[in-house]
């Protein structure tokens, strides 16, 4: 009873620290193993074996193959067709842009298709006039939508496959999942195009302009800057005059960053004056024309004591600089660092203005800003460091940038390659040729020797957090079985709705996995659940595969709130959303969704 009680309250604390995200979620899942460790109910090779899984290296797998179509522009032009046949009708556009979601998500990672789609639904927006609040929801959830397609959509439904085969049952087929997802993603479609659009809020205004790239006016607007950027002129007597910008140290003493200089700046050749980056080394000259940033007051009295004539606040951008927007994704290297410690400055010579998190905008002490999952940082730079940015960090994802910024190359030429890699990769699922996971490593291995992704972008592609997650909460689902956890959950369950049948014990774990994949990840979610899910088969004397393709399923559904899926934080901001807006959408379509499992799930799986 103490094993029983110990391993409970070291997975609910695990559960509630991870609810609070203030920790990186490896790093709790390596706390809460090593507490099992030290407790003795694990010994060291339970303990490890989730790093020897095969879920975890398929997954890994599937990152650096996913990272290969998106290199080899097979992404890029996925995008193209979808803002071909979308067309300009809003439903039309809608749908257009739900089934291909939910088609890339059923081969991509999901945090890769929305990284993917966010850029391209931003932009048919603003050519449709609509508000990209009436698509980044529907966006989210039609990612989520085609996590249900095929076994590698998503890792729940690898997991859920593994336990099959480790109970020994025959475990699901690559297209096992296609004949019922098929089906779901269809309902929930209908359901989105025709009903959730008019649940969904218009929280950013449909934009009028066709450009790619919203001007500076806009981007003063949308972050809240209006009176925040200035145009000062340094005065012969001012204090400033030979110094350097890191001598005056003006950020520290008056709360304001210097972001660009023009040198020796007269009223009569303002426009031709040459503009510099605001480097620490830059010395400071009478004339000089500065654009800072800062709160009005701040900036008033700066202009007081270092002697400076504000000449306005800038319509435009100095000649050479440019903005674009970053979104911070799960798993990035910026998550829990604060920007001055990210060193964006000194690594990419760009400057965060700003930083929009959950609508709210952060504007002042930037520096000091710890940066979480969603957040979607306002950039200023030249565009040479921008594109710099982009290629070298990888693991974020530029949502509105410049037209200056031109898309790095694709490796084109090796796009056929990356085809025929993906094509025998399936084929060799579909077939049972080979084990998925050796299956999946092979073209992994295949993609970076033919030069569809090197070998550092594959590195970058992986995300380690969440793979690190997985090797951690396997064992703790084996110290749940071991000190008899599962079977008290599972019997408890079976006699609670056991007697109404199959389907009502569908139903229990489908809403016990939806309501836990609010707390925790949907893929720990689907390491806890699916032991129930065998042992209450036994218990019934059924076959586990409809009880296991519900947790699967149910495990996609992470409808309810922002902080239900990666995928839906990956959104937010892009949408200005509240955290209402998604159990407003997402409560309905969960119903919906749970109340179709029960109905299309059994067909395709008989219970005897």
């Amino acid at each position: 009873m103490f094993e029983l009680l110990f391993v409970l309250s070291v997975l609910v604390g695990a559960a509630i620290v991870l609810a609070t995200d203030r920790f990186r979620m490896d790093l709790v899942g390596f706390a809460a193993l090593t507490l099992l460790l030290l407790s003795g109910i694990l010994t060291v090779p339970e303990a490890l074996a989730g790093f020897a899984d095969p879920t975890v290296h398929m997954i890994g797998g599937l990152f650096i193959v996913g990272a290969a179509a998106f290199e080899t522009g097979l992404a890029d032009k996925f995008g193209t067709v979808i803002e071909r046949v979308g067309g300009a009708s809003p439903r039309r556009l809608l749908t257009t842009i739900l089934l291909a979601t939910a088609s890339l998500s059923a081969l991509l990672s999901s945090t890769g298709t929305v990284a993917i789609m966010v850029p391209v639904v931003s932009t048919l927006a603003r050519k449709a006039h609509l508000s990209p609040s009436k698509l980044m929801i529907p966006l989210a959830f039609a990612t989520l939508l085609g996590g249900m397609l095929t076994l590698i959509a998503t890792a729940p439904n690898i997991v859920v496959s593994t336990d099959l085969e480790q109970a020994g049952y025959e475990p699901f087929g690559f297209f096992d999942f296609t004949g019922p997802g098929l089906c779901l993603v269809a309902i929930g479609v209908v359901y989105l195009v025709f009903y959730g659009e008019k649940r969904l809020p218009e929280r950013v205004p449909a934009q009028d302009r066709l450009d790619h790239r919203p001007s500076t006016r806009e981007m003063w607007e949308r972050y809240g800057l209006e009176g925040w950027i200035a145009e000062l002129r340094i005065r012969p007597d001012s204090p400033l005059v030979g110094k350097t910008i890191a001598e005056s140290d003006i950020r520290t003493r008056h709360r304001v960053a210097i972001f660009a200089v023009r040198s020796n700046a007269t009223r009569s050749t303002r426009d031709r004056a040459p503009t510099e980056r605001a480097q620490a080394d830059r010395v400071l000259r009478s004339e000089d024309l500065l654009t800072v940033k800062g709160a009005p007051d701040a900036v008033a009295a700066f202009c007081q004591s270092a002697l400076l004539d504000e000449v306005g606040c800038p319509t435009a951008l100095p000649d050479g600089l440019v903005t674009a927007e970053l979104l911070v994704p799960p798993g990035s290297s910026l998550v829990g660092r604060s920007v001055r410690d990210a060193r964006l400055r000194n690594r990419f010579d760009v400057t965060v203005a700003a930083v929009f998190r959950t609508r709210e905008v952060l504007r002042e002490s930037v520096a000091e800003t710890t940066l979480y999952v969603g957040d979607l940082l306002l950039l200023l730079g030249t565009s040479k460091a921008l594109v710099r940015l982009r290629d070298d960090l990888p693991d974020t994802i530029l949502v509105t940038e410049s037209e200056a910024l031109k898309k790095a190359p694709f490796r084109l030429h090796r796009a056929p390659h990356a085809l025929l890699v993906v094509a025998a990769m399936l084929s060799a699922m579909t077939f049972n040729l080979t084990s998925p996971v050796t299956a999946v490593m092979c073209a992994a291995l295949a993609m970076v020797v033919l030069g569809c992704v090197d070998a550092s972008s594959a590195e970058r592609s992986v995300n380690w957090e969440s793979l690190l997650l997985i090797a951690t909460f396997l064992p703790m689902s084996a110290a749940l079985t071991k000190v008899g956890a599962t079977e008290m959950i599972a019997k408890g369950l079976v006699d609670l709705v056991g007697t109404a049948g199959p389907r009502a014990i569908m139903a229990a774990l489908f809403a016990v996995t939806v309501l836990v994949g609010v707390v925790i990840s949907n893929t720990a979610t689907a390491v806890l659940v699916a032991p129930i899910a065998v042992q209450i088969a036994a218990s019934l004397d059924i076959r586990p595969h409809a009880l296991l393709m519900t947790v699967g399923i149910a495990s996609s559904c992470a409808f309810l709130t922002p902080v239900s899926s990666p995928v839906n934080m990956l959104v937010v901001n892009a949408g200005a959303y509240r955290f209402s807006d998604f159990s407003r959408v997402g409560a309905p379509l969960v119903l919906l969704m749970g109340l179709s499992t029960l109905v299309i799930v059994p067909l395709f799986f008989p219970f005897h």
